[in-house]
C-alpha cells in the first residue's frame, strides 16, 4: 500500500518537495520493528539506515490538493535515510548540492503493522477487528474497503 506523507523543510526552501510516497510493505514494517528492538535493547535514541522515498510536489492548481494529482519532484535529493526512533520511522535527507534538509512526517510502527496486517490478511480474519480501535485513519479506510463498508462498533 502506498502512503503519502507531508515533507517538511526545516529551513526555507523555495523549490522543495511537498510530499513523499512510501510503500508500506511487510518488509518495511519488519525492518522498522527490528530497528526498534535494537534501539530499546541498547538504550539508543535513533538508528538510521540508507533508504529512499518517492518525492512529490502538490498541484496547487487543483482544489483541494489530491494525491492523484501530485507531480513528480524534478529536483534531486541525496543522503536519504530512514530514521527509526523506537516507536516511529521517518525519512530525511538533503536537496542535492545544497545544505537544505528535508524530512517526512513520522509514521508509528504499530500503526504501520496494523495497516499491513489489514491489507494482507484473508477476509475471514478481518471480522475480529470490528470491535477494536484502529491506530490510524489509513487503517480505518482500508478496513472499510476490504469489508465492503461494514459498520465498525
Amino acid at each position: 500500500m502506498k502512503l503519502t506523507v507531508t515533507v517538511r523543510n526545516p529551513e526555507y526552501c523555495e523549490n522543495g518537495a511537498d510530499y513523499a510516497r512510501i510503500e508500506a510493505t511487510e518488509e518495511l514494517v519488519a525492518r522498522a520493528e527490528k530497528l526498534s528492538t535494537i534501539i530499546k535493547e541498547n538504550d539508543l535514541s535513533t538508528v538510521t539506515e540508507w533508504d529512499n522515498v518517492e518525492m512529490l510536489c502538490g498541484d496547487w492548481d487543483v482544489e483541494p490538493s489530491d494525491p492523484e494529482h501530485y507531480k513528480e519532484f524534478t529536483h534531486s535529493v541525496e543522503c536519504e535515510e530512514m530514521v527509526c526512533t523506537g516507536d516511529c520511522i521517518y525519512w530525511e535527507g538533503f536537496y542535492k548540492h545544497t545544505d537544505q534538509r528535508w524530512e517526512t512526517d513520522s509514521l508509528n510502527i504499530e500503526a504501520l503493522r496494523e495497516l499491513v496486517t489489514i491489507e494482507t490478511a484473508p477476509l475471514e480474519e478481518l471480522p475480529p477487528l470490528l470491535g477494536t480501535e484502529l491506530k490510524s485513519e489509513w487503517a480505518e479506510d482500508l478496513f472499510k474497503k476490504r469489508l465492503g463498508g461494514s459498520k465498525r462498533l
